[in-house]
């Protein structure tokens, strides 16, 4: 024959089987037909619910598959119905209508021809015998004709056939939206203000500004762009933000948290935005904003230092703590330290820039810091040569002092050693912010300054240090989002009763202080490893560097990485990696920007050009870094160049013909 297809005596025998009446006739007859199936397009979906009955047959015989178990089955019992004799006909029906399947024809070209819809997916072989293509053109000979290429999505009539009656599938519209890696930066961000809030409230429902209580403060009295007069509703005593206003409650986000906020924890970027406003699932949206900062992600790691016992005073400036701690050289060549005194009962800190570290120096500092607070006669300090010496020696006795040393353990001024930690956290996340390099980090230290005497300290129980030390409340990043409030006129006897209980507060508030700092020091006291590995020079780096894409995994703990800038792919073990988002993270030009600015550093690919600074007497080289583009190069110092590639530094100059490098040549001896 031309194919291949099932005897037609054992197709007539099947159908005229009986009806099943026990199981054991079901399953002779789903067996007999199971072997058709390949000839039966559709077989699964046609036997459906004689395969669902047969199921039943197993579970009513204990489970068993055998025949011997499915013969004391009777169908009437498990819910044989009119449903399972009408599939019984139409699957009889299509026996009588089995495929053949033809012999392939090696004479002709084998084709396959593949489709596949949200649900299915098919595929058809065959060969092509007839020879209409050959007649089409033959018979369009005849006539002057253009063909047209007409897209799929266009050819609305010829695909109306094949789509008639069909239903439509439901379409989602996509928006990308831009990732703002630093929204403070960027000139369309729109602070948040009581207008925008009240815009917010205005459309939401009203079985929902019912609930809400109305405020009777005139400050919260806003004009809508309507020109209608809103009083802004509030919730336990806060401003109320509508769920869903989201854009808002983002910019709130970023207020409480960015810039001279400091990057809080999310612990302390809640407490802030707390006090000014609520919303529903505010915690969780408050940790997932934190949890998504890259700043905060890059600047954050690192193991404690162990810390052990220190001295600690019962009132503010009855202790100081201070220490050094290397930033690197500036970008003007001149700071490289950063001196660092942290009264002990109020945490309040200063910071002191210096080019060297001396006593001379200390000395300096400690007098401006007893010229704003007062002497301090208790001081702790480690035992170097800048801390111990004759000058110190001699300050000490002019003032009566006392100068406790830590001996062989210089990491047991644990005090001032966890503000060494943070201000490296916040010196990384805000240079990463503010696009500055780590040797620009003295434009940059007063601001961090004021920002970690403002954050509120777990020890003094939630109280900042600038409160703790002189009673002046906290800026609080709320402030820069609320309208100024109403002048309070007073009398002078009104102003000296005020200032009396100011003092009375400030000494309650030292004693509560005191003891919520013994508490929490006695709770959390705890050894741990040295921190290893670090490197002085790049302190101020962002620990983490990325994102990048994983590649492939080449084992259980081994990743290959590729660099989303430079493209090189290396690998990297799973301990060193962070999750920040799949496959579907739409890589734009900020964040590049920012991947380009926390790198942990490119190769150099050519020098361009030279040039001679007068103002630093020093020359500079163009250095075009491989995987960048043209508008990235920058100029670098030739002593830094000459000391780290001093091999291409020296090709370049005895291949260059201006003046200038010339000079350079003769000025490095490069012959």
């Amino acid at each position: 024959g031309t194919g291949v297809k099932h005897d037609p005596a054992r197709v007539e025998a099947l159908q005229q089987l009986p009806s099943p009446v026990s199981g054991a006739d079901l399953q002779q007859y789903m067996c007999a037909i199971n072997w058709m199936r390949i000839s039966i397009p559709g077989y699964n979906m046609l036997v459906q619910p004689l395969t669902e009955m047969l199921e039943r047959v197993f579970a009513a015989g204990g489970g068993k598959r055998t025949k011997q178990a499915a013969a004391a089955v009777l169908l009437e019992d498990i819910g044989w119905s009119v449903v399972h004799d009408d599939c019984l006909a139409k699957t009889n029906a299509v026996l009588g209508n089995v495929m053949e399947l033809c012999h392939p024809d090696p004479q002709q070209r084998l084709c396959v021809f593949a489709d596949s819809s949200e649900g299915h997916c098919g595929s058809v072989i065959t060969q092509y015998t007839a020879q209409k293509l050959e007649r089409w053109a033959l018979l369009l000979m005849g006539y002057s004709y253009v063909i047209h290429d007409i897209p799929g999505e266009v050819n609305v009539w010829a695909d109306l056939l094949s789509r008639w009656g069909s239903t439509l599938p439901s379409i989602c519209a996509i928006s990308q939206q831009p990732l703002l890696i630093s929204p403070l930066r960027d000139e369309k961000f729109v602070w948040p203000t009581f207008v925008s809030i009240a815009e917010a409230q205005v459309v939401a429902p009203d079985d929902v500004l019912s609930r809400m209580t109305k405020s009777l403060d005139a400050v919260h009295l806003v004009v809508l762009a309507s020109g209608q007069a809103w009083l802004l509703r509030l919730v336990d005593d806060v401003i109320w933000v509508p769920v869903a206003a989201a854009e808002l409650q983002l910019r709130l986000c970023v207020c409480v948290h960015a810039s001279l906020a400091g990057h809080r924890t999310a612990k302390a970027t809640l407490a802030s935005l707390e006090s000014f406003c609520q919303w529903t699932g505010m915690k969780g949206d408050v940790e997932f904003f934190v949890r998504r900062c890259l700043h905060c992600a890059s600047a954050s790691g690192g193991s404690p230092r162990p810390l052990g016992e220190a001295l600690h005073s019962t009132a503010p400036n009855g202790l100081i703590h201070w220490d050094f701690v290397f930033m690197g050289a500036s970008k003007t060549g001149g700071d490289k330290y950063l001196l660092v005194v942290k009264c002990d009962a109020s945490n309040m800190v200063w910071f002191f820039p210096a080019p060297e570290a001396t006593a001379t120096f200390v000395k300096y500092c400690l007098l401006q810091w007893f010229a704003v607070f007062a002497v301090c006669y208790e001081w702790v300090s480690e035992q170097g040569t800048h801390f111990k010496n004759q000058v110190i020696a001699e300050l000490q006795h002019v003032l009566g002092a006392h100068h406790f040393t830590t001996a062989r353990c210089l990491w047991a001024n644990g005090t001032v050693e966890v503000v060494m930690q943070q201000l490296l956290r916040l010196f990384r996340a805000c240079l990463s912010e503010w696009r500055m390099a780590p040797d620009q980090w003295p434009e940059a230290h007063l601001v961090s300054m004021l920002v970690l005497n403002q954050l509120p300290s777990p020890s003094l129980g939630g109280m900042a240090p600038v409160t703790a030390m002189s009673d002046r409340p906290a800026m609080s990043p709320a402030e820069t989002m609320a309208l100024p409030g109403q002048l309070i006129s007073a009398t002078l006897a009104e102003v000296e009763e005020g200032q009396r209980e100011n003092i009375a507060a400030l000494e309650e508030m030292h004693k509560q202080m005191l003891v919520e700092n013994a508490r929490k020091r006695d709770r959390l006291r705890q050894y741990h490893d040295k921190k290893k590995g670090v490197q002085m020079a790049q302190k101020l780096r962002t620990k983490w560097c990325g994102p990048a894409v994983v590649t492939e995994v080449t084992s259980n703990w081994v990743y290959n990485v590729e660099n989303l800038l430079a493209y090189y792919v290396r690998p990297v073990h799973a301990s060193r990696l962070i999750f920040y988002e799949d496959c579907d993270l739409d890589v734009m030009s900020e964040l590049l920007a920012h991947v380009a600015h926390n790198s942990e550093g490119f190769e150099v690919e050519a020098m361009v050009d030279a040039r001679y600074v007068p103002t630093t007497n020093v020359y500079e080289l163009l250095i075009k870094w491989r995987g960048l583009q043209d508008a990235d190069n920058s100029w670098k110092p030739a002593n830094n160049i000459f000391a780290d590639l001093p091999v291409m530094f020296k090709a370049f100059c005895k291949a260059a013909t201006s003046a200038v490098i010339k000079k350079i040549a003769v000025a490095y001896e490069v012959m």
